[in-house]
């Protein structure tokens, strides 16, 4: 009785798993960002998700039997799912050559990024900092299933009242479509307990803000709040005199970073998570954090995480240090 019955529950979610991932699905674009990233999107009329979930991929034609988890990069509110897939292994290799952009399509793409040259002739379909292909340039997408949603911490966004979201490198996607779901939320007057946003990005390499940036760029331009959300961009790789010196000649006086294209200017090095949390609380019980709210009632702040597990405990160490009876800090991590 300890094995038969939970032998049977297993094996008919297995069966349900199988039928669920079979629905009608279909590939019907994709877009390569010089970072490496492809941006599958993907139209399932079956699949109903919330912001900061994820999914199951497979391929079949490049393996039957593999399922391979990414987090969802759209909205609910988009009419497609999404997810961004780079192409660090033998899966995501092969379904980049499928495509046509395997390896040395991206890593041309990535050489232009970083000199700033013209992109190259034969890659056709360039719109911005992508490649765009779809059936019409392609002939035909090969056949996808997705499999899910599943739950992850950073669902839970909406029920706080100060959220900090940190991505570090492509860890930032459970960010995207949360952000995205804050963008229609705010257009619709449905933010829940939600009041305040502190977005942190650590990359290492310039050509990895291609792929976020016009969502950046949409999310910032619309806030009729500037204290509403907050962008923090951190490069932490070590930059070259010429860059240096590109930076500098461009950022004097420009209303934009000359690296992002945002008003929010990228910080350079690692983030000092100690002070940051320390500069949060104090703002909270000072009362210049979230204006208009009452001393008497404790402020929650969510601190939702993805990255490696290094820089998740020196944020998790931070939050520690600076919970006291009056702001209390939360943290999750998700794992990928």
């Amino acid at each position: 009785k300890y094995t038969i019955w939970p032998g049977i529950i297993y094996f008919g979610e297995r069966i349900y798993r199988e039928y669920r991932g079979r629905r009608t699905t279909r590939l019907s674009r994709v877009l390569i960002h010089p970072s490496g990233a492809m941006e599958l999107r993907i139209e399932k009329p079956s699949f109903k998700y919330t912001a900061g979930q994820w999914l199951f991929l497979q391929v079949p034609e490049i393996s039957r039997f593999e399922w391979h988890p990414f987090t969802i990069t759209s909205a609910p509110e988009d009419p497609y799912v999404s997810v961004h897939v780079r192409q660090v292994g033998d899966w995501t290799s092969a379904l980049g050559e499928r495509l046509g952009v395997g390896p040395s399509v991206v890593a041309s793409m990535t050489k232009a990024a970083i000199s700033g040259s013209e992109k190259d002739d034969k890659l056709v379909g360039f719109r911005g900092d992508f490649v765009e292909l779809d059936a019409s340039t392609t002939g035909d997408m090969p056949v996808v299933r997705i499999d899910g949603p599943y739950g992850a911490p950073a669902e839970d966004v909406f029920g706080v009242q100060v959220a900090v979201l940190i991505g570090a490198g492509i860890g930032v996607t459970p960010f995207a479509s949360i952000l995205k779901s804050i963008w229609y939320r705010q257009r619709r007057g449905n933010l829940g307990s939600l009041r305040r946003v502190e977005f942190f990005w650590v990359c290492r390499d310039s050509p990895s803000f291609g792929w976020f940036q016009s969502l950046l760029q949409e999310v910032e331009a619309s806030q009729a709040d500037p204290n509403f959300l907050r962008i923090n961009i951190y490069l932490t790789q070590k930059i070259s005199e010429d860059m240096l010196w590109n930076i500098a000649v461009n950022d004097a006086g420009a209303p934009y970073d000359p690296l992002t294209l945002l008003r929010s200017r990228t910080m350079y090095g690692r983030p000092d998570w100690m002070a940051i949390y320390e500069q949060i609380n104090q703002a909270i019980q000072a009362g210049q954090y979230l204006p208009g709210s009452n001393d008497q009632l404790k402020t929650t702040v969510g601190t939702y995480f993805c990255g490696p597990t290094p820089l998740a405990k020196a944020i998790h160490a931070a939050t520690l240090h600076n919970t006291n009876s009056r702001v209390l800090f939360t943290f999750a991590k998700e794992h990928f």
